[in-house]
């Protein structure tokens, strides 16, 4: 082959790896924060446009609000309800503009490795049997509180 040949296929990979690593990355049973930039700008971002990003997974899918972070930004926040691989895309009112809109890919949600029992169990739900909280991978969630009916009284 001859040096071009070798130098095209050369970039080739090192775009597939740019591109793969500007993908999404979250944690499970944490808040995932991806901020998406326009190169259009808006006059007033709040009416001019409004961007969703579509999370889909096993069937299911999840429409997510961007909010306009200033500038030229739009920031998406998503708690994933389980681990594995999501595929999204965006859908904005403003079919005009190409950064907000028809971008697909995929997030990888991986599982929590931290120490905070909270964290590694899942997001608190309440049971089957309608009678207790658990994690969402069953585990107890014990909720302690107290109330204070005293706080509101003039003895204090």
């Amino acid at each position: 082959m001859s040096k071009l040949k070798w130098l095209v296929v050369f970039l080739m990979m090192v775009a597939g790896v740019a591109a793969e690593a500007a993908e999404p990355a979250a944690t499970y049973s944490r808040v995932f924060e991806w901020t998406l930039e326009s190169r259009k700008a808006y006059v007033d971002p709040f009416n001019d446009v409004d961007v969703d990003v579509i999370f889909s997974k096993d069937g299911a899918s999840w429409r997510v609000p961007t909010f306009w972070r200033g500038g030229s930004e739009w920031t998406v926040r998503f708690a994933p309800p389980l681990p594995g691989e999501y595929s999204y895309h965006l859908e904005s009112t403003d079919q005009s503009n190409p950064d907000l809109n028809g971008h697909e890919g995929r997030v990888t949600i991986t599982a929590y490795t931290g120490t905070n029992a909270l964290l590694r169990h899942g997001p608190p739900r309440v049971s089957s049997n309608k009678r207790y909280f658990e994690h969402a991978d069953g585990t107890p969630f014990y909720w302690l509180g107290d109330t204070w009916w005293m706080g509101m009284s003039t003895r204090l």
